[in-house]
């Protein structure tokens, strides 16, 4: 069980997989070869991705993560954050994500709008208050039940075949 674990200088890293450790910090900065980095279950708090341009698979799922900065991480096709502390996250800039799990987090704002290639939205978000999946690839049957705090819910242009949705606070509902 690695308490630290330092891979600055690890210039043609591509894999990384250090998950199940006590980290509480990761920083991969610099790492500009770095196609997938798993980092579950690792105590961590802050994961450093600055200069990681060319990652596309990131799993961090189940750690005491409040922040995660995507920025400059664009060719990112699967992000894994579910079981974090994160009240908020900005995924504008993933224009290549295809794939998103993100339950168990307090979320409470999720605007995946326009993310065109996104075609899979995994887990239960239960404090999700505005959810915009616009413009995305998603399709298929949706049961928004159990999501019983959202306000604002915007499904328009997308493949969606199916909504369920049982809320007594739901004030917007686009499905153009």
């Amino acid at each position: 069980n690695l308490s630290k674990l330092d891979v600055s200088g690890l210039n043609k890293l591509n894999y990384l997989d250090c998950s199940s450790n006590n980290l509480g910090e990761l920083n991969v900065s610099g790492l500009v070869n770095l196609e997938k980095l798993t980092c579950v279950r690792d105590n961590l708090e802050k994961i450093n991705l600055t200069g990681c341009s060319n990652l596309s698979f990131l799993n961090c799922n189940y750690n005491n993560l409040n922040q995660l900065d995507l920025s400059g991480v664009n060719k990112l096709e699967s992000l894994y954050f579910s079981g974090n502390n994160l009240v908020e996250i900005d995924l504008s800039e993933l224009k290549m994500l295809r794939y998103l799990e993100c339950g168990g987090t307090p979320i409470k704002r999720l605007d995946l709008s326009n993310l065109s290639k996104l075609a899979w939205l995994v887990g239960v978000m239960n404090e999700l208050e505005y959810l915009d999946c616009s413009g995305t690839s998603l399709r298929g049957e949706w049961d928004l039940s159990e999501y019983d705090k959202l306000v604002s819910l915007n499904f328009s242009n997308t493949a969606i075949e199916s909504l369920v949705i049982q809320n007594e606070v739901l004030e917007i509902l686009n499905i153009s």
